[in-house]
Parts: C-alpha cells; structure tokens; sequence
C-alpha cells in the first residue's frame, strides 16, 4: 500500500499547490499581455482558496483587468460579487468610481460615492521653523 500513500500525498500536495500556481500563472499572463488568461487564472485561485489571504486580491485583480479592457458589463458583475463576499473590502469604494466613470454614472451608495478631498490647511508662517539669528558673544 506504499504507492496509494503516495498517491494520496501527491494529491494532497497538489492541491496544496494549486492555488499558489493558479496566482503566479495570472500574475504571469498578465506581464506578458494576456489580460484574458490571467482573470482566468485569478479566478481558479479563487475557486480553489475562496477563504485564503489572496482570495481578495485575486477577486481586485479580476475587477482590474475587465475594466482596463473597459469590459463593463463583466466589471459590473465582478464589482457586485466583490461587493458581495468583501463588503468592507479595501478596494470597493475605488471599484466603483471607476466603474462609475466608464459608465458615465454616478458610484453607487454610501461605500462608492465620490469623496471630497479635505481642504489643505492655510499656511501660516508663525508655524513654520525659524532660524534664530546667531546671538551676540557676552563679554
């Protein structure tokens, strides 16, 4: 029974593997230009570790290669379900502006509406650092 422990070993290493190869494959396919085949390939490390600490990026990474190739019905699809399985997500606010601006739409609810930039404080020259002039030598 030596071969079917092995067998099984192997097996378990593989799918140990497979996530880890499924997110080097994208990240591959996506330097050398093949925007397709590396969603698909972040899209297998999702399937295979759904709860893993790349399963979030993996998912981003999806968003961002359909919305480079301005793919909006796809990224609308990928937005909601990243929306979905990572409603505080990191990236979801950024997801759904852009999104918003290849539609030409306003970002949907409270999580993707527009931020106004805080105004930049005043400067005032009483805060800034000033030399002090060099003070005379007491005889």
């Amino acid at each position: 029974m030596v071969i079917g422990t092995t067998a099984r070993s192997s097996s378990s290493l593989l799918s140990e593997l497979a996530p880890e190869a499924a997110w080097t494959l994208g990240g591959m396919l996506e330097r050398h230009g093949d925007p397709v085949g590396a969603a698909e390939a972040y899209a297998a490390y999702q399937r295979l570790c759904w709860n893993c600490d790349l399963a979030e990026d993996a998912l981003g990474r999806q968003v961002d290669l359909a919305l480079e190739r301005k793919d909006v019905e796809h990224g609308r699809r990928l937005v909601e379900q990243y929306a979905k399985q990572f409603p505080k997500g990191r990236r979801l606010r950024e997801f759904r502006q852009q999104l918003a601006k290849l539609t030409g739409q306003k970002p949907e609810g409270r999580a993707g509406a527009a931020s106004t930039p805080a105004p930049e404080p005043e400067e005032n020259p009483d805060d800034e650092p000033r030399e002090e002039s060099p003070r005379p030598a007491r005889p």
